[in-house]
């Protein structure tokens, strides 16, 4: 293609590496201003002044730039009228260069530049005699100084001034000059090539006789042309008779026509290249060497092939050292002859010299470090042997498969060396169009190794912003970050992921000597670590370690937003250094990207290759910002499918490169910049990033999978995963019948539940076995014999080593490149670890558990034990898990109503419990799901829990598939303590409200523990007294706090334990509600209404509201439709109370009031919620309405609670269904109200009228019932609290001093078909003298008393009651 390549970054070269503050001196100022007009040239003149002058100044870029001043722009400067002053300047700078640079190929082109200007200047009409002289006399300075340049450059003077010594004043002095240049280059060769010395030392070698060569090339011919030259007195005479310097190079060349048999030719081909002078002709002497070797070949009878190949490998031996890159060519060449004439069966010869190659060892990269010249030094022949070998595997269709193996052995135990220069991205390529299918496997292993998957060669794009923004922020004063930006942007290569990492770490722990040896000599001396380019930033770094608790390699590795999070946390910090770590992070990030398979974005890089479908890309990103694992893998399994069948691809692909060559401004350094493009190259490079993805995939969801203990669940998990792996290894062309078998049969087993615990053992460990099996025969066999030649060869070099330390070495280090290669292998390691982990947690089962609890371990799924309220989970999403009350709540919760966030631990618990609390492991994984659901209302709530500074309460109700009201536990205020308590009651609103919330927990928490309710009833009626308060409501937060520490206090007097630590307190308030299933008053309610023992509970955990906040909160209920009136449709009937909790009204434990102004109990009272709160009321009514029309609720029993009278702080805390059932028919007292002794009024909730006799407690029900069998009973109680529902069981009918027509046990009497009367305020119980007091009238146990139901009228005796038919309920 010829499209012509672009680089912003080289454009931006020049200017990058300048200072802005170089002064110039007035003549160098004035020769820049005589081009001021003409911009190319004036801008020619100025950056090559301004270079000279530069601290760092490249001499080449300045000496290629003087030439095109005075040959290109010579135009110019010739036609103005003071020329010799304008040439003047050029000229000096020119010769000062000649005198002070020690680079022989610029002192080359200067002489060069000097001659073709001498020859202008010649042609001319104008005399310029006095330039020309001025380059004459630099000449001779130069040669004076530097004679070496000038023999070099000798046929220069032949071609450039053939005209000018024609002209009688310059004659003497070029003839002059001339005779001394031939008369160096005479003894210069004459010394260096010293054919004599070599003869001697190949006496036994070459048989040509000697003398012919050394009159030919030796010291006769050399004092012959001397003496000729001392008497040559004439230009033409000279460059006739004497040979230039690149003449006698020709004629040494040519030389090898002397010499008769190929071996010698071979020798003294290699004597030439060792030559100095011989540099411009090594390319020629090695293709006529091969050209040889070729035809030698092919003349060499088949028998005697084996030595000759033989003999060949031991000259090249012996030349190694001094010739290693042309002794590679001829392996190479030897190599692929042979290839091409093997005609044996079984590759004989192929595979002899294969062995040959083997043995004769590989050239590894040795210690690469940083020169003087900023340059990296590293053995040149280690690329080229790399190369050679790829060359001669790709040649032999992979007939050298061994060389193969011993080629991924040395790169991965000698190491490895490439640069972007090195352009290797064409090696893969030629490897991709050769026969790799057999070899799949092995090529990737080899290829892998290869730090070369990118298409950007050079510092192109983000990786040369930044390192020049990290420089030239400090004004390039940092000479180890300059140092750093240099190497980036000109020996652009992998080990500046290293450089980059040791300098971080030189930042943090100041170590010198950590970096000494990646640093020239002048930018280690120049480091001072009292400056302010590393003081500052030591100590910043220095405190990131601390806040972060990590590593600087560890924090430097960060992605840029965690990292950025902890720098802006730095207390001392200044801009220019948080911008340079900021640089170093992103520099770090992008460098392992490119030289390594890291990748900042897989999405983004997948955008830019067009066999990769769009919607896939966004499929995948989907999946991964979703954590969605199994969608994620399946996506890069379709990728890599794809990716494969391009590298399989039986077409060659052609690649395409536009690559731009340009020495580095400033210190002289080879860059290189372009692109490189090529489909299978691009297509493994993306394999093996997807690769890495897919095992950090693969890593996550082994991590998510708990394998402490395995159940069934679990199992299933297990296979799944091992799906993945299975499908991701054949991708990587690794296979394993045996595997998928058992893989099979683990999948079957799961569909039968008759397989037993050990029967799942022995399939693990067949699978683990087939895990081992796979491991030795891609990853061990094939290195097992290359091992053994290569260990030595780089660990014991002379041999020194006796035959066992010998075995102790190879054991020892193939040990570890076992171990690494199987860890760079695609999911082989991840794959044994996990089976591993398996068969460990199956053999500790089996150790350490009963077999019942296996069994019930195997059956236990811990997808089943907790639900989010907030998130659909079809698999517990129903009342046989969640319970009824949990239920609902969520389906309130999803359609958007206001239910406090929380979670739900479900029925499975209740039934898996002795299991879960009792194998630690299962108990800890509760524990760990616990707490990521509470820190999803800690996220939602904006609190913490446990944190007194703003702590996060929870309620934790039952929650059964049938209702129970009232029957089991509820403890509120979960997550306070002493502490917590103290801070929250700081806060404006909760003076009160937190000391009133701590004593609810309290009190609740010894009711669990078999306290009686009246333990702390009497504790509040002392205080009562004792503060002269007739209710709660109007104790003063210290009154407050007092009574809470009491109930604290009666806890410790009756050997009670209150858990201060917040989460075990909620461990225990849990397992509280779940035995709750078990007392006395839940177990009556289930016998009663004939509800299955095995049901059990769910435990619902939410976010506490508080109701008891102050004056305009509180807490009530409603039933959607008055139960006291027959009409359709929403019409809210219920009680309320300020300044309490959700539990006061259901519980019975206060005097309520109306929540509609038109119930009875509202009239006259103006205390409804309806006239106090009426945006309240109003939301209420709302929501019962989409409750009842629009989500398809039959008319409910809803609780609530409100934090303040602002309708946003209202919450729903259950619903139920309100029981509407039709009554067939009614009692009523026959006689008239005026004849009978009305003794109070209450609130009726149920039934009509009832003739019976008072009991206050069990046991004056079972004394009744024996005494007056006929008799009904009536349950006459202060309040209605959950703890007397076993008591209403047993009775006929109700009344109540407290609680409304919604708590709890009113609704149960009601289900029950109870005669109840409630709110009875008139009602005075004395529980201990079992008496009672109505308006002054006095019962005792066993008195008669009759109450109305409907009416909710107490009287005192027994009336006639006769029955009133209702119109009845239609029933099918």
């Amino acid at each position: 293609m010829t499209e012509k390549f672009k680089s912003k970054a080289l454009e931006a070269n020049l200017a990058e590496t300048r200072y802005t503050d170089i002064k110039l001196k007035p003549d160098y100022q004035s020769f820049i201003n005589l081009s001021k007009k003409y911009f190319g040239i004036n801008k020619r003149a100025n950056d090559c002044i301004i270079e000279y002058q530069h601290p760092f100044s490249n001499k080449k870029f300045v000496s290629e730039e003087l030439r095109k001043i005075i040959l290109t722009d010579y135009w110019f400067y010739i036609e103005l009228s003071s020329s010799k002053n304008a040439f003047k300047v050029p000229l000096e700078l020119l010769t000062n260069l000649l005198l002070d640079e020690k680079t022989d190929e610029i002192h080359v082109m200067i002489i060069r530049t000097l001659l073709e200007f001498i020859e202008k200047l010649s042609k001319e009409e104008k005399d310029h005699s006095k330039l020309m002289d001025l380059c004459f006399a630099s000449i001779i300075l130069g040669l004076n100084k530097n004679p070496l340049s000038f023999i070099r450059a000798s046929k220069y003077f032949n071609r450039y001034l053939k005209d000018i010594v024609k002209v009688e004043k310059y004659t003497p002095q070029i003839l002059k000059t001339n005779k001394e240049i031939y008369k160096i280059t005479l003894e210069y060769w004459g010394k260096t090539s010293n054919i004599e010395n070599w003869l001697d030392k190949q006496d036994k070698v070459i048989t040509t006789k000697k003398k012919i060569i050394t009159e030919a090339l030796g010291k006769p011919w050399f004092s012959s042309l001397k003496t000729q030259l001392t008497g040559i007195t004439t230009w033409n005479e000279l460059i006739t008779v004497i040979p230039d310097y690149d003449d006698i190079a020709t004629k040494f060349s040519d030389s090898v026509s002397l010499f008769d048999p190929f071996i010698e030719k071979f020798y003294y081909s290699f004597y030439l290249l060792n030559l100095d002078g011989m540099v411009s002709h090594r390319e020629r002497i090695i293709w006529n060497l091969n050209t040889m070797l070729q035809h030698t070949v092919e003349e060499i009878n088949e028998n005697d092939l084996i030595s000759f190949i033989d003999n060949i490998f031991g000259f090249c031996q012996q030349l190694r050292k001094e010739h290693t890159s042309s002794v590679l060519d001829i392996i190479l060449t030897l190599g692929k002859k042979i290839i091409d004439i093997d005609k044996t069966a079984d590759h004989t010869l192929t595979h002899h010299v294969e062995k040959q190659i083997i043995n004769f060892g590989f050239e590894t990269p040795g210690i690469v470090y940083v020169n003087e010249d900023w340059q990296l030094s590293v053995n040149n022949s280690h690329i080229k042997n790399i190369s050679v070998w790829l060359e001669l595997i790709e040649y032999s269709q992979m007939e050298m498969e061994s060389l193969l193996s011993v080629l991924i052995v040395n790169l991965q135990l000698g190491g490895i060396f490439l640069s972007d220069t090195d352009l290797f991205q064409r090696e893969i390529t030629k490897i991709l169009n050769s026969n790799i299918a057999p070899f799949y496997k092995r090529v990737k292993q080899l290829t892998r190794i290869f730090p070369v998957y990118f298409n950007e060669i050079g510092a192109e794009g983000e990786i040369r912003k930044v390192t020049t923004s990290m420089d030239e922020i400090s004004h390039r004063k940092d000479k180890l970050v300059h140092f750093l930006r240099k190497q980036v942007h000109t020996e652009s290569n992998n080990t500046l992921i290293g450089l980059t990492k040791k300098i971080f770490i030189f930042w943090h722990g100041g170590n010198l000597e950590e970096i000494r040896h990646m640093l020239p000599k002048n930018v280690y001396d120049d480091i001072d670590m009292k400056s302010e380019y590393y003081a500052p930033i030591n100590k910043m770094v220095n405190e990131m370690c601390k806040l972060s608790s990590m590593k600087p390699d560890d924090l430097l590795a960060l992605g840029y937003a965690q990292f950025d999070l902890i720098l802006s946390q730095v207390s001392k910090k200044n801009d220019r250094d948080i911008e340079r770590l900021r640089d170093m992070n992103m520099l770090y990030a992008y460098l392992k990207e490119k030289y390594s398979f890291e990748t900042v974005d897989i999405s983004c890089v997948l955008s830019k290759y067009s066999y990769i479908k769009e919607t896939d890309i966004t499929k995948f990103k989907r999946a991964l910002d979703k954590d969605d694992f199994g969608t994620s893998l399946k996506l890069i399994y379709k990728f890599m499918n794809s990716l494969k069948e391009i590298i399989f691809n039986e077409e060659p692909s052609q690649g395409w490169e536009n690559i731009y060559h340009k020495r580095h401004i400033a210190i002289g350094i080879p860059s290189m910049y372009g692109t490189y493009r090529e489909q299978k190259f691009e297509a493994l490079g993306l394999t093996f990033r997807l690769e890495n993805i897919a095992t950090r995939l693969m890593e996550k969801v082994v991590e998510k999978i708990n394998l402490s203990y395995i159940s069934a669940k679990t199992l299933t998990d297990i296979y799944d995963i091992l799906e993945f792996f299975r499908e991701g290894l054949e991708l990587d062309g690794i296979t394993s019948q045996s595997f998928n078998s058992n893989l099979l049969m683990l999948k079957y087993s799961l569909r039968s539940q008759s397989l037993s615990f050990d029967q799942y053992i022995n399939i693990f460990q067949f699978l683990a076995e087939d895990v081992k099996r796979t491991i030795i025969k891609y990853f061990l066999k094939s290195y097992e014999i290359p091992l053994r030649i290569v260990i030595p060869q780089l660990f014991d070099r002379n041999d020194k080593l006796n035959n066992e330390a010998k075995v102790n070495l190879v054991n020892k280090v193939s040990e570890k490149f076992y171990r690494d290669v199987i860890a760079e292998a695609f999911l082989m390691q991840p794959l044994d670890n996990f089976i591993a982990k398996i068969l460990d947690s199956l053999r500790a089962m089996a150790d350490n558990i009963k077999p019942s609890m296996i069994k019930e371990v195997m059956s236990y799924n811990s997808d089943l034990v907790i639900a989010r309220l907030g998130g659909a989970n079809p698999q517990v999403d129903n009342q046989v898990f969640l319970g009824s009350k949990a239920y609902h709540l969520k389906v309130l919760r999803i359609a958007g109503f206001p239910i406090p966030p929380g979670f739900v631990l479900t029925t499975e618990v209740f039934r898996k419990h002795k299991a879960i609390f009792e194998h630690p492991e299962l108990r800890d994984e509760m524990y760990e799901l616990i707490r990521d659901r509470l820190h999803r209302i800690e996220v939602v709530s904006k609190k913490e829990f446990g944190n007194p500074k703003n702590p996060l309460l929870l309620s934790v109700r039952s929650g059964t598939a049938i209702s129970m009201p009232g029957a089991m536990d509820t403890i509120l205020n979960v997550g306070m303590n002493d502490e917590i308590t103290e801070r929250l009651s700081k806060k404006p609103k909760f003076a009160w409200s937190a000391w009133d919330s701590y004593r609810r927990l309290l009190q609740s928490w010894g009711m669990a523990f078999g306290m009686s309710r009246d333990d702390f009833d009497d504790i509040m009626e002392i205080h009562k007294v004792k503060f002269n308060v007739d209710h709660k409501t109007n104790f003063s937060p210290d009154n407050m706090k007092e009574i809470a520490y009491a109930y604290k206090a009666t806890l410790h007097e009756n050997n009670i334990e209150f858990e201060e630590n917040v989460f075990n307190q909620l461990i225990i308030s849990t397992n509280f509600v779940f035995e709750s299933w078990s007392s006395e008053r839940a177990k009556a309610y289930r016998e009663h209404l004939e509800i299955a023992d095995d049901w059990g509970t769910a435990v619902i955990i939410q976010e506490m509201i508080f109701g008891n906040m102050h004056d305009k909160s509180g807490t009530g209920v409603i039933f959607t439709q008055d139960p006291t009136k027959e009409m359709q449709g929403v019409s809210l009937y219920g009680d309320y109370t300020f300044r309490s909790q959700g539990e006061d009204i259901v519980a019975g434990l206060v005097k309520p009031s109306p929540v509609g102004k038109n119930q009875p109990s509202a009239m006259g009272n103006n205390d409804s919620l309806e006239e106090l709160c009426p945006a309240i009321y109003k939301r209420l009514n709302e929501m019962a309405i989409e409750m009842t029309e629009n989500l398809g609720y039959g008319p409910q029993e809803v609780e609530f609670t409100f934090e303040s009278d602002n309708p946003d702080d209202l919450y729903i805390l259950q619903i139920r269904n309100q029981d509407m059932a039709s009554r067939e028919s009614i009692n009523i007292f026959k006689s008239s109200i005026d004849t009978m002794e009305l003794v109070g009024r209450g609130i009726g909730v149920g039934g009509g009228a009832m003739n019976g006799r008072i009991a206050f407690d069990q046991e004056d029900i079972s004394n009744l019932r024996e005494k007056y069998k006929k008799d009904k009973i009536i349950l006459v109680r202060p309040d209605t609290v959950p703890d007397d529902i076993g008591m209403i069981f047993e009775t006929d009918g109700l009344l109540t001093g407290k609680g409304g027509a919604t708590s709890h046990a009113a609704v149960t009497a009601v289900r029950l078909g109870k005669t109840s009367v409630v709110n009875c305020t008139s009602l005075i119980v004395d529980e201990e003298e079992k008496r009672c007091e109505l308006n002054d009238v006095t019962f005792n146990s066993g008195d008669k008393i009759s109450i109305d139901g409907h009416l909710g009228n107490v009287y005192k005796g027994n009336y006639p009651i006769e029955t009133r038919q209702e119109y009845s309920e239609f029933k099918f």
